[in-house]
Order: structure tokens, then C-alpha cells, then sequence
């Protein structure tokens, strides 16, 4: 099932309620929520993502946190085999790759990371470099290449 939708919208917003009000009369039980976006950032956040389309035209994507969200990664102190944390690492980091479209979001990103969850985790700078340096290593010019 297939129950978030993300939908870039052209039209008026205007017309947007209107196709709003037409997909919630199509089916008795199947309803979508009101739109979610904020006129002055030109944005909104979908999922774990936030969405923007800049002066250019251009769409911007970057991690969105909700204000309630914590931080968590297990513990590289934890029973689990050395090679599981060290790739918590790298996952973590490839997943902020896969959600920054610029490279100055993702290094912003990937220092929060390192700052804010891993290291107060007790997760080994070493281990921490290696994993970084792997995504920034990775082959493709472009964020969206790699």
C-alpha cells in the first residue's frame, strides 16, 4: 500500500484545493490530508525530507528532523559484532548522500552527524573518518551520480 504522496504542484493554490476536494470524493474511505506547504520558504517536509524550489526554479532537498526527534544509533559498545557499528556509520552517512542535493548541505550534514549523534555515542573518530571519507570517495561529479 502506498499511503504518503509527495506532489509537486504547478497550478494555483486555488486550484490545488480544488483537486484536493476532487481526490477525497473519489472514494468513501481513501482520503489525503490537507496540503502541507509554507508559502515563505517556498518548502515542505515530506517523510524525513525537506523540499524547497528556489529562486531558480531549481528543487532542494535536505534532511528534515521533526522538532520531537531524537538522535539514536546503537551503541558500538553493544554485543554486536565490530563490522555492524562501522557500518551504522557509513549507512547513516549514504543516507544524508542520497537526501542533500548540494555538497554544502551534505558536509553541514555529515558534521552534524559526526558531532551530535556519533561521537557522543562513543563511536570511534577512526572509525567514524573511514566512513565518511568513503562516501565523499565515491565514484560520480555530481551528489546524484554517486
Amino acid at each position: 500500500f502506498i499511503d504518503d504522496v509527495l506532489l509537486i504542484w504547478l497550478g494555483t493554490t486555488t486550484q490545488l484545493d480544488e483537486f484536493h476536494s476532487y481526490l477525497n470524493s473519489v472514494h468513501p474511505t481513501i482520503k489525503f490530508d490537507s496540503p502541507q506547504f509554507d508559502k515563505d520558504t517556498n518548502s515542505c517536509n515530506f517523510l524525513d525530507l525537506s523540499v524547497c524550489i528556489d529562486i531558480d526554479g531549481k528543487i532542494v532537498t535536505d534532511l528534515y528532523k521533526k522538532p520531537t526527534s531524537v538522535p539514536s544509533a546503537l551503541l558500538p559498545s553493544s554485543a554486536h559484532p565490530e563490522h555492524i557499528s562501522n557500518n551504522i556509520v557509513f549507512s547513516m552517512a549514504f543516507r544524508l548522500l542520497r537526501i542533500c542535493s548540494s555538497p554544502d548541505l551534505l558536509n553541514y550534514r555529515l558534521r552534524e552527524l559526526e558531532n551530535e549523534v556519533l561521537l557522543p555515542r562513543n563511536y570511534k573518530p577512526s572509525v567514524i573518518k573511514k566512513a565518511l571519507d568513503k562516501i565523499k570517495k565515491l565514484k560520480g561529479k555530481k551528489l546524484s551520480k554517486k
